[in-house]
């Protein structure tokens, strides 16, 4: 259960995909600063030197503008990133000089980096008009986290139930029910029981008579138990 809830924190919370509209622009600071990150903790990051990069959870960069200083020179390094009035993702250095642009109309559209890590621009009408092409490039894909975490508690967390011999009615009887409900199969080894999980539903902590015979194993052990089945 621990071990769910850790999939769960890392895959939910206030992490989201972002939306940005026309007219939405972001001028470099000295520092990293992270535009959105997703629910699987991808980061959209504009950074000093001018770049607008896609990062996975594990810092690896999936995409860039290639407008950093040490690219297009320290006059022409991404000074302002936006989306423009006419449905551009663009990165210009503040002088007129445009080092990234999509050349994309989507005027009334929407850019949305989203849970799949995948930039997209979106025209008025909903269709995507640009994208990075970064979908499925999860550091921890959700599918597959959940399976890795999940794995030690299918694996390791082994239902049983166990059956004892009554020596009064000489035979078998259901001593601990399963704990998931299902019911116990009784097996008689001369004066000892031994107790199978089973396929059929019997209800959590059902140690009836009519639990054991549910099982299809040995019930001799019951009062309910014929003589001759004992």
């Amino acid at each position: 259960m621990l071990l769910i809830l850790i999939a769960l924190s890392l895959i939910s919370g206030s992490y989201s995909a972002c939306t940005f509209h026309n007219g939405w622009t972001v001028t470099r600071s000295a520092s990293n600063q992270v535009l959105c990150t997703n629910s699987v903790r991808n980061t959209l990051v504009f950074q000093p030197d001018g770049n607008l990069v896609i990062y996975t959870s594990a810092n690896t960069a999936l995409w860039s503008t290639k407008t950093a200083s040490g690219q297009v020179g320290t006059g022409n390094m991404g000074q302002h990133v936006g989306f423009t009035s006419g449905g551009a993702l663009e990165v210009d250095n503040g002088s007129g000089h445009v080092g990234f642009n999509t050349n994309t109309a989507a005027a009334g559209g929407t850019l949305v980096f989203q849970d799949d890590t995948n930039f997209v621009i979106y025209n008025s009408g909903g269709s995507a008009v640009w994208s990075s092409g970064t979908q499925g490039n999860s550091f921890f894909d959700v599918f597959w986290l959940l399976k890795i975490l999940t794995f030690p508690l299918l694996t390791f967390v082994t239902v049983t139930c166990d059956c004892s011999y009554n020596y009064f009615w000489g035979g078998c009887s259901i001593n601990r029910a399963t704990s998931d409900g299902r019911c116990c199969r009784c097996a008689l080894h001369s004066l000892s029981c031994s107790g199978t999980p089973t396929a059929g539903s019997c209800g959590v902590g059902c140690t009836s008579y009519a639990c054991c015979k549910a099982g299809g194993g040995s019930c001799g052990g019951y009062a309910e138990s014929p003589v001759g089945s004992r």
